[in-house]
């Protein structure tokens, strides 16, 4: 783990995504990285001294397979913590709508379909579906950017 600036963690070797661990009157994750991620997230949290009881809340930044892949089993670990996601990203997420895979030039544009198809989406429900200037209650407030477009 890498300590990024006082009590935010980034998860080392995680695949996908980068994944954050913030400690904050509990713990708060940013992202899931893809399956199998969250065993990496969950020896991290042990190594700061909590347990995964301990997930207060789960920030998903969008509805990409490399960030929500891990977001099934962890929520599983921590059936107490709060789900949040963008509104656009939230059905997704859950299983409504089908995820998209960004387009890219060959040969990287096999591999979004071909992941997508190796690492299935286990949905998970959303909570709380998060717009532009809403604010989260960690750090002393984080505000929502939302930022449409990338999924």
């Amino acid at each position: 783990m890498t300590e990024v600036i006082p009590d935010v963690h980034l998860v080392d070797g995680t695949m996908g995504s980068n994944v954050y661990v913030i400690v904050d009157g509990g713990i708060t994750l940013v992202d899931t990285g893809m399956g199998g991620s969250e065993k990496r997230i969950i020896k991290t949290i042990r190594g700061l001294g909590y347990d995964p009881a301990d997930i207060r809340y789960i920030l998903i930044t969008h509805s990409h397979l490399d960030h929500i892949g891990g977001l099934k089993a962890l929520r599983d670990a921590a059936p107490k913590a709060t789900v949040m996601a963008g509104e656009a990203d939230a059905d997704v997420i859950e299983g409504k709508k089908p995820m998209t895979v960004p387009k890219m030039r060959r040969p990287l544009g096999l591999i979004g379909p071909l992941l997508v198809r190796l690492f299935k989406n286990r949905p998970a429900p959303v909570d709380r579906r998060l717009k532009d200037g809403d604010i989260i209650p960690v750090l002393g407030g984080l505000v929502v950017v939302g930022l449409p477009g990338h999924s």
